[in-house]
């Protein structure tokens, strides 16, 4: 859902399925959909400077355990948040609480286990920020142009394992 926050992904109920008139957070429908690997990219939605780094870290790692307790046959790959548009609303404060998140989620991923995708070496520019020719500025979102980087960096960066789930039918 738009405005998800790390802190949200546990309780929110936000994931809906066809012919399915319940709603899931995210942990329930990686349960129910039985991936053979989960790329978590969140944290976008804490950078406006109301979070502290404690506080995102301490979501993040509840966020992976709940993914991971929900279905761990699950490989969980975690991607660095995206860098944001040069040309956003205070961009240099939320660059700067970006990198400090990554670095967080990083520490995290190699003290939890889990692999860690710098998709920032693929998604930012010379100047620090998001690469220009990635970002629709009208919506300060990624184009198509930066999700195929980014789909590109994932798949040159694979990670290699044994599908050990038991009930893929």
């Amino acid at each position: 859902r738009d405005g998800l926050t790390v802190g949200d992904l546990i309780s929110d109920a936000c994931v809906y399925f066809e012919d399915d008139a319940s709603s899931y957070t995210i942990p329930q429908a990686i349960a129910k959909m039985k991936p053979r690997r989960v790329i978590v990219m969140l944290g976008a939605n804490n950078v406006d400077g109301n979070t502290t780094l404690d506080a995102f870290t301490q979501d993040y790692r509840q966020a992976l355990n709940a993914i991971k307790n929900a279905y761990s046959y699950c490989d969980i790959i975690v991607s660095s948040i995206p860098p944001v548009a040069e040309e956003s609303d205070n961009a240099a404060a939320t660059q700067t609480i970006i990198d400090q998140f990554n670095q967080a989620i990083a520490a995290a991923c190699e003290d939890m286990g889990y692999k860690y995708l710098n998709s920032t070496e693929i998604l930012k520019g010379s100047n620090g920020y998001a690469e220009a020719s990635y970002v629709d500025s009208s919506a300060n979102t990624f184009n198509a142009a930066g999700a195929n980087a980014f789909l590109e960096y994932v798949k040159s960066h694979a990670y290699q394992t044994e599908d050990t789930r038991p009930d893929t039918e």
